[in-house]
């Protein structure tokens, strides 16, 4: 499919990405809009430094998640996506956030909201039977499991140790973050 025709699609459909955003709000898929009153967009020295080090951030945690991971690069994409999408109502609800903070418990499988192929394939920006294809993979290998409305992520059941290494691994990136962002003179 063109991508003009993809964009035209979903915002026929209204869908919205794993994050909740609807996609019609986003000036393309993955492209996130500034808030009107950020003034460090405005200064380009300040774009530039926070470009360098969020890109060095994701490039760590990436490559963290990689070697944990008994997966191929994308598959492990999409496993993150699946866990990502199925706790981010969270985020907007600090007591329920909160609630489930902690990373010796994972959250209860009731309170995960699934995630559709589809959703995957279109937040990714990946041919949907390229997502499809590769989730029955992930599925035969219990990385995720199926239930009403889409897919949920199995890593904390099968293998918690790894996923509190991974929390740990990017408690201590995201604050290495933070601290360059305040040495820049660039407060969050």
């Amino acid at each position: 499919m063109f991508p003009f025709l993809r964009s035209a699609a979903r915002a026929a459909l209204g869908q919205t990405s794993h994050s909740g955003v609807r996609l019609t709000q986003l000036p393309r898929p993955g492209v996130a809009r500034p808030f009107e009153d950020d003034d460090a967009v405005n200064d380009p020295a300040q774009l530039r430094i926070m470009s360098r080090l969020s890109m060095d951030y994701v490039i760590s945690i990436y490559s963290a998640i990689l070697r944990g991971s008994p997966h191929d690069p994308l598959d492990t994409l999409i496993l993150c996506t699946v866990a990502v999408a199925n706790v981010a109502h969270l985020n907007s609800d600090r007591l329920l956030s909160h609630a489930y903070a902690g990373v010796d418990a994972p959250e209860p499988a009731e309170i995960k909201r699934p995630i559709s192929r589809n959703a995957v394939a279109l937040s990714l920006g990946l041919p949907y039977e390229t997502a499809r294809r590769r989730v029955e993979k992930l599925l035969e290998a219990g990385a995720l499991v199926e239930r009403d409305g889409g897919l949920i992520g199995a890593n904390e059941e099968a293998q918690p140790e790894m996923v509190k290494a991974m929390a740990e691994q990017n408690a201590v990136l995201l604050r290495r973050l933070v601290r360059q962002l305040r040495d820049q003179g660039i407060e969050i």
